[in-house]
């Protein structure tokens, strides 16, 4: 085991893996010894996602110990007590029969080689924390991937707050977001990968049109003894495996070497491709990871220049060496990396299958800080059969959602083991293309989520770690990274990225096909199905996008890009994702249609067989009624550039009934006419053809070849009428010309929103009706006092009641403005038969009014309740209550002026049963006050004098017409006397 497999064979090995073999061969254990790692030590804390164990000897440095003889060489990776790593460490294990080889920085600890038997002696040791076998990796490349729909996010323009396109109509295509393809390298002398490099110690941001920024190599000595572990800059570091390639293609090729036919998810995002080297190992792996830490360090130049928020990763231990433990470096720097700098890690699940029965995830895919990513098959109808299960009775192992990973065209590094030298293509469809090819596997859904995750963050820059913990069976807190850095790594935090909680409770649930999981777990996030199989399921774009871009907008109310509400959160907007994809159509008015693509012609000829030529074919949809098409094919057919001179004579064919054969050899320039328009609207395919000399001459380019980019404009003339066009056939088109005709696009959108949008997600049914009554508990209580109102008002005894009260408060005031004043002997109350009233003294400002009724009653009781005198002498007012009305009374009778005094006398009148049609008038019942002179009186107060009455009262005289008139003035303006 000391000794390390040449590259070439090691490559071998892991083609060979990628069809059905392992890369290493599973152990099987002697008779009588421990079936499984599980049994070699126990966990200290089963709580974690990822156990603990008390030996601080990994697992599977733990196998590898037992099946090797003493002296046999290993190498190792080293943790200490006390966090450090410095040279006082080497002397230490020099002294203990190891070689130190290299200090980690990020998490602090040795790698270094020796003996078997010295290693197994650390274990003795209280300054040793973790010792782990540097273990090698496989890449995960069975087959490739299937796109997941990003194109519909492409095509959503973001509108105002006021609903209107702006300038700079903006779309999500991953502009301004920078993604790390930690692997094999990347080709970046493919023209989908265009190479515009940049130094680490003087980053500047980069163009719009840039891609691959920073390309390089990690230096791993002669076979991993002697390394340096430094990055080597270089155009090419995908030389020897094509695999990185393959994946920076599905995640942001330009398409240039297909006419943006074979586009990765986000293209408009920059690149940066860090080769682990030929034969990966553990130390590799986690010097790449601690190399992106290093460069996307808050603060750091390279970080405010390139912005990097995405690292995708297709490779993982092989099985069955895959040591779950929360101590291993890998481990730690992932979780380091989403804490510390917000970069959102994604790992490949692998390729190991299973059928639930048992644990077949990378274990950093089960990290819960990283998204863990299964694949589905191409069309998203089942699962792929080698995508690895979890354990179906542990939820900690299961991935988080899956993409499609199975038979999709990607670039290929063709001087390489999947290249096959002149290009690989598709060999089981026969067909072959110079600068693709078609792989499947978690590698290759992984890219796609990392694509779509740049869209993302894109969309919402201010995505963070979420307060959302990952899904685990066990309570508490898993044994994993700190990020605080005040408790130890077996109390760490769990929760996971923004991204990955968007990406859950936006997927699709795959519920049809083949390898679906048999049993499911319906308790994940937010009360979503999971399983071991496809975790939440297919992740879709729109979706996604949709709710990052809301988050974004309700974070940001002002659009400045500055953070103005912190509190916002995933869940106050993944319920307004449906609600802002708008679909619209929008007509305009022109009888011409325009498109412009473009591409670069990088083989010899279109007609050659070796190497397989590129196709540049693009597909544009002709409206039935076009009558006129001219095509204008721009490039340059002498050398222009010094690195790659190259001469190219081009044209370009035409294919106007979809069936591959094209019926005009070259329709550059020309102009085709249609007598009376073309009868049916068709797909119409345009290819560059021809053939072109030349090479580059860059330092170390993965083939020589041409390189000659072109530019094509297509102009067609519409007879005058009104047109529709789908939302795919109107995508690659323009308005332009004479008003004579409309069009109509079926268009697509991304409506903003505001705080106003914050609300709670539609209820049905009865429940509906208790959930709105509970936000909105104000408009039934309105209601309620509304009818209690409406019901006082229409019901008379509750009317009289409150007359009655409203009279009693009167009676209150009039009581809180008695003047101090001596009390006299009680005043006689005045009775039916007496008199009326006086006339008013020539002191008097005004004369009492006759007191008179229209009704007739039978008088049963006059109550006195209060009378008051303070300075006068004649009563101005009496009340009288008709027949109609059952006990009625009389309340009040004011006397306001007299000689020097005021009375003030207060008679109630009772009167019950009333009279029949007809009868006699009741004479009415007033009080009358005794003339007092200053000297005698200040005031009279007499309280509860009752005297009954004759069972018949006198009548009274009729009244005439104006007197009633005369009455009802009075009255009203009695009412508005104050008290």
């Amino acid at each position: 085991m000391r000794r390390i497999p040449a590259a070439g064979l090691l490559i071998l090995l892991m083609v060979f893996s990628s069809v059905g073999g392992w890369l290493l061969p599973v152990y099987e254990a002697p008779e009588g010894t421990a079936e499984s790692s599980q049994q070699i030590a126990e966990p200290v804390d089963e709580e974690g996602s990822l156990p603990t164990y008390s030996d601080p000897i990994d697992i599977a440095l733990k196998h590898v110990l037992r099946e090797s003889s003493d002296n046999v060489q290993l190498q190792v990776i080293i943790q200490f007590e006390d966090g450090s790593a410095g040279e006082e460490k080497h002397v230490f294990l020099r002294q203990h029969g190891l070689l130190p080889l290299h200090s980690t920085r990020v998490v602090p600890a040795v790698y270094a080689t020796g003996p078997a038997f010295a290693i197994a002696e650390l274990v003795n040791y209280e300054e040793v924390k973790w010792v782990e076998w540097n273990s090698p990796i496989e890449f995960y490349m069975n087959q490739t991937v299937d796109t997941i729909g990003a194109r519909n996010v492409w095509d959503r323009e973001i509108l105002s707050k006021e609903r209107t396109t702006t300038v700079e109509h903006i779309r999500i295509r991953g502009d301004g977001v920078t993604i790390v393809v930690l692997d094999s390298g990347i080709d970046a002398t493919h023209p989908d990968l265009d190479y515009n490099p940049q130094s680490p110690a003087n980053p500047s941001k980069p163009a719009a049109g840039d891609k691959v920024i920073y390309n390089a190599k990690l230096d791993q000595g002669s076979g991993s003894t002697t390394p340096t572990f430094a990055w080597i800059p270089m155009q090419n570091t995908d030389t020897t495996s094509g695999h990185g390639t393959h994946v920076a293609g599905t995640v942001a090729g330009n398409g240039d070497a297909s006419a943006d036919d074979k586009l990765g998810v986000a293209p408009n995002a920059w690149l940066i491709g860090l080769s682990m080297g030929e034969a990966v190992f553990t130390i590799d792996e986690y010097s790449a990871l601690e190399h992106v830490f290093e460069l996307s360090a808050p603060g750091t130049a390279t970080q405010e220049a390139w912005n990097i928020r995405v690292v995708t990763n297709s490779w993982g231990p092989g099985f069955p060496f895959d040591s779950a433990d929360s101590n291993d470096l890998t481990v730690q720097i992932i979780d380091k990396l989403s804490w510390d700098n917000n970069v959102a890690v994604i790992f490949a699940n692998g390729n190991d299958g299973g059928d639930g029965s048992d644990d077949r995830s990378n274990i950093f895919a089960k990290v819960p800080s990283a998204i863990g990513i299964a694949a589905a098959n191409r069309n998203g109808v089942g699962m792929s059969d080698f995508s690895s299960r979890g354990d179906q009775s542990d939820i900690t192992t299961w991935p988080d959602v899956s993409a499609p990973g199975v038979d999709i065209w990607s670039a290929a590094a063709r001087a390489t083991m999947i290249g096959g030298g002149t290009g690989a293509g598709d060999f089981g469809s026969g067909e072959l293309d110079y600068y693709y090819l078609s792989i499947s596997g978690t590698s290759m859904a992984t890219p796609h989520v990392a694509g779509l995750v740049a869209l993302m963050f894109q969309a919402a820059p201010s995505m963070r770690m979420s307060n959302v913990d990952e899904d685990l069976s066990e309570e508490g807190d898993p044994n994993l990274h700190d990020p605080t850095g005040i408790a130890p790594p077996a109390t760490a935090s769990r929760p996971i990225h923004e991204a990955e909680l968007i990406l859950k409770l936006t997927a699709d649930r795959i519920t049809t096909g083949e390898n679906i999981a048999t049993s499911v777990n319906s308790s994940g996030i937010n009360g979503r199905t999971l399983d071991y199989a496809q975790g939440y399921g297919m992740v879709n774009a729109e979706r996604a996008v949709a709710a990052a871009l809301a988050l974004q907008q309700l974070r940001d109310t002002d659009g400045d890009g500055q953070i103005d509400d912190y509190e916002v959160e995933v869940w106050d907007v993944i319920n307004l994702t449906e609600e802002i994809l708008f679909e619209h159509p929008v007509t305009r008015s022109g009888d011409q249609l325009k498109t412009l693509w473009q591409g670069e012609f990088a083989v010899f000829s279109s007609g050659s067989d070796f190497p397989p030529a590129s196709s540049h074919r693009k597909e544009i949809w002709i409206p039935a009624g076009t009558t006129r098409m001219v095509a204008d094919m721009s490039y340059q057919p002498l050398p222009t550039n010094i690195l790659c001179p190259t001469g190219a004579n081009l044209r370009l064919a035409l294919d106007k009934d979809g069936d591959g054969v094209y019926e005009e050899d070259n329709v550059n320039g020309l102009e085709l006419t249609f007598q009376g328009g073309v009868e049916v609207g068709a797909w119409w395919g345009y290819d560059v053809q021809g053939n072109a000399v030349g090479t580059c001459l860059t330092p170390n380019p993965s083939t020589t070849g041409p390189r000659s980019p072109y530019d094509v404009e297509l102009n067609i003339w519409l007879e005058p009428g009104d047109y529709t066009l789908t939302r795919n056939a109107s995508r690659d088109w323009i308005v332009t010309g004479l008003d004579s005709s409309e069009v109509t696009f079926e268009k697509s959108w991304y409506l903003h929103v505001d705080a106003k949008s914050l609300a709670i997600e539609d209820s049905t049914g009865l429940q509906g009706m208790f959930d709105w009554m509970q936000e909105n508990w104000w408009v039934p209580f309105i209601v309620a006092i509304l009818l209690l109102v409406l019901f006082i008002g229409l019901n008379e005894n509750t009317r009289n009641s409150f007359v009655e009260w409203r009279l009693e408060r009167r009676l209150e005031a009039g009581e809180s403005e008695i003047f101090e004043a001596e009390i006299l002997p009680e005043v006689t109350p005045i009775h039916s038969s007496q008199s009326p009233v006086p006339a008013a003294t020539a002191k008097s400002r005004r004369a009492a009014p006759e007191l008179t009724t229209s009704s007739a009653a039978t008088v049963e009781l006059v109550e006195v309740e209060t009378a008051e005198v303070v300075n006068a002498e004649e009563v101005v007012e009496a009340e009288v209550v008709e027949a109609e009305v059952v006990n009625a009374e009389v309340v009040n009778a004011e006397v306001v002026e007299g000689d020097g005094v005021t009375a003030e006398v207060i008679t109630v009148v009772e009167v019950e049963s009333p009279a029949e049609e007809g009868s006699e008038e009741v004479e009415a019942v007033a009080a009358d006050a005794e003339e007092v002179t200053p000297e005698e009186v200040e005031a009279v107060e007499v309280e509860n004098v009752e005297t009954e009455s004759d069972d018949e009262a006198e009548a009274v005289d009729d009244t005439s017409d104006d007197d009633d008139e005369e009455l009802d003035a009075f009255l009203a303006d009695f009412e508005d006397d104050d008290f």
